[in-house]
Order: structure tokens, then C-alpha cells, then sequence
């Protein structure tokens, strides 16, 4: 009997999530990694193995096909499923860039009284190995992930504008020799259905900016990431005072503070309510935005944010919310790859001082 296991889904779902940005295949990671040193990470010391599945999502079809291992000679797939040996599985089915979707299936031996004693707790922030800037919505809303080299967007093609925009700002991000003179704002021409176009800021009936959502600011350190963050996918219509005031000193902050810690994960985004307005052929004007920040490390913290879409001017801690808060007004959950424990710990509680 095969139990699901916390820690090889994690595995799983890392993996999975490699290939689907990168749009490849096999078993090794895009860092060089093989499956079995991966899953090692996550469950020290246990016999495993790997299968990968590339295209329909249905669970169903996934492990038919696996079972079946047609034109597989050796049934290697089969032979995983059903091995004795194995009693740990953990499945994460993850887009995918070239194949639309593909699943990875981690095996492991079952868990011993020895194991417990020698596993210990991952260091998330020495290993980044679980996205930890992803969010999952909580709420049913459009959704199409698009992956850019300095960030992951959900795009939302009723609002037109993304449900969230996330990334993982470390030091070494803060700062670069790419700059944003001269780059223009361009058509995002991987959203499938509707979307942004350059006309819709045309002449708009409010004092409104492209607001990034992902700064340019944290993209100085690749020419490729600087150019993405003018996406119009990356863009949510800004009052002007917001996007070169409180937000704007916002991100400087934020980059300081990655500096400070060594590295930061953001997630940022705009929250509407139900009659929310628009611009140009139908795009939403957001009614306020929010940012959540972590830090990991000996003491991990957590910050939230949220920021009424207008003109006004005030201290940052005016607009402080707990990532508790935050989750409960966009339908969102963040940082769940964290342990419970920790998570439970830093999104309750959201203080500018310890910072």
C-alpha cells in the first residue's frame, strides 16, 4: 500500500514545477540535480524512484498510461507503481511549457524508527527547493500561469490584469547593469483570450500609470527579466501618486531588505470589488493592491500590505496588514509550501520593526 507522503510530494512538486518552466524532461533538474539526490533532500536515506508523465492532466489517464507502459520494454513505470518495496508516494501535476501539463510521481520506502531519528528539518531558505513565492487561489477566478525569467504571473483575462504576480528577490537581484531607459511597454502575445493592449491607457478618464506589479528595479540583473517586466501582463492601472509614491518607496524597501537578509520572496497583486471600473476596452481598474513579504532564516518574518488605488500619501505602516489579513481580502493563500508551524507563526503577526 503506497501512503501519501508531505515530503515527496514537496520533492514532487519541485520537479515538476522545474521541468514546467523550463519546458523539458528526464529526471534530473534544471541545476544538474538526479531524482534520487533530490528526493534524498527531502527524505534522508530511503530507497526511490521516479516516474514523469507529459501531457493530459487527468489523473486517471496518468496512471492508466503508466500502468500500461505501452512501448516502454523494460515497464519500468509499471514496476514502480506496483513495487512492494515502496510505501511513500507523493504526486504533484504541475503546467508545463512545451506539453501543457506534466505529473511527476515520487516512490519511497517506508519510513523507519531510524529514519525519523536522522531526518531533520530542511532549511527552506538555504535549499529553495519549494517555490516558495507560489501562492494558490482559494477563491474560483480565470487563471493562466505564465512563466518570465524574474517572475511567475496568474493572469486573470476577465480583469485583465493578473490575480497575482510573484518572485524571489535575492541579493544579487538588487542591482545589475541592465537598465529600463528605452524599453517600451509591449503585448503580451502568449495570454490566450483577452488582454491588455497598448491603446487601452490611451487617454484614460483618471490620472493613471502602467503599474509594474513586478518592478523593473528587482530586474537590473538580466537584460532578458528587465525587458519582461514591461509585459502588459505585468501592468495593472495605477493612480499615478501610488505608482511614483507609497508603492514606489515600498519597493525600494523591499530591496533593501533583500540586501539586509540575503534574499526575500514577494508576492504582490490587485485586489477588485465586484463593480470595479475600467479603461480602454474593458481592462479593470483596480480598487487597492497588495504585497506580502517573507524572510526565512533563523527567525522567518512575514509583511503584508495593502494599498487603496488612489492618490493619497502616508506612512507605511498606515497600510500594514498581517498575511492573514491580506489572504482573507484577495482569496489567496500564501507561502503555503511552508511548514504549518511556520507558517502559522508568520502570517499571524506583521511588524516594520523587526525589519
Amino acid at each position: 500500500m503506497l501512503i501519501p507522503d508531505r515530503e515527496l510530494h514537496e520533492a514532487a512538486k519541485y520537479h515538476a514545477t522545474d521541468m514546467g518552466k523550463a519546458g523539458s524532461t528526464g529526471h534530473n533538474s534544471s541545476n544538474g540535480i538526479s531524482f534520487s539526490e533530490r528526493i534524498f533532500r527531502f527524505c534522508p536515506e530511503c530507497s526511490c524512484a521516479e516516474n514523469c508523465y507529459y501531457g493530459n492532466p487527468n489523473p486517471g489517464i496518468i496512471v492508466v498510461t503508466l500502468l500500461v507502459d505501452r512501448n516502454v520494454q523494460s515497464l519500468g513505470h509499471r514496476y514502480n507503481i506496483l513495487n512492494s518495496i515502496f510505501g511513500r508516494i507523493g504526486v504533484s501535476i504541475q503546467p508545463h511549457k512545451t506539453y501543457g501539463s506534466n505529473c511527476v510521481t515520487d516512490f519511497a520506502s517506508p519510513i523507519t524508527t531510524t529514519d525519523k531519528e536522522r531526518a531533520s528539518v530542511l532549511s527552506i531558505a538555504e535549499e529553495k527547493l519549494n517555490n516558495l513565492e507560489i501562492p494558490r487561489l482559494t477563491s474560483k477566478r480565470d487563471e493562466q500561469i505564465l512563466y518570465r525569467e524574474g517572475y511567475t504571473t496568474s493572469y486573470n483575462k476577465t480583469t485583465k490584469n493578473s490575480n497575482w504576480v510573484a518572485w524571489h528577490l535575492p541579493k544579487e537581484h538588487t542591482d545589475g547593469p541592465c537598465k529600463r531607459k528605452g524599453i517600451p511597454y509591449f503585448v503580451d502575445t502568449d495570454v490566450k483570450g483577452a488582454r491588455q493592449e497598448l491603446s487601452d491607457y490611451y487617454n484614460p478618464p483618471y490620472p493613471i500609470d502602467h503599474g509594474h506589479m513586478c518592478p523593473a528595479g528587482d530586474n537590473k540583473w538580466s537584460k532578458k527579466a528587465m525587458e519582461q517586466t514591461f509585459l502588459l501582463t505585468n501592468m495593472s492601472p495605477q493612480y499615478s501618486a501610488l505608482n511614483k509614491g507609497d508603492w514606489e518607496e515600498l519597493e525600494r524597501r523591499c530591496r533593501g531588505w533583500a540586501r539586509h537578509y540575503g534574499e526575500i520572496w514577494i508576492v504582490c497583486g490587485p485586489i477588485f470589488n465586484p463593480n470595479y471600473r475600467t479603461i480602454g476596452n474593458g481592462v479593470g481598474v483596480p480598487d487597492a493592491f497588495f504585497k506580502v513579504i517573507l524572510r526565512m532564516g533563523k527567525r522567518p518574518k512575514a509583511l503584508g500590505f495593502i494599498y487603496p488605488n488612489n492618490q493619497g500619501r502616508h506612512d507605511m505602516s498606515f497600510y500594514l496588514r498581517s498575511v492573514d489579513e491580506v489572504e482573507i481580502m484577495t482569496g489567496i493563500d500564501f507561502f503555503y509550501n511552508l511548514p504549518e508551524d511556520i507558517e502559522t507563526i508568520v502570517e499571524s503577526d506583521s511588524n516594520l520593526k523587526e525589519w
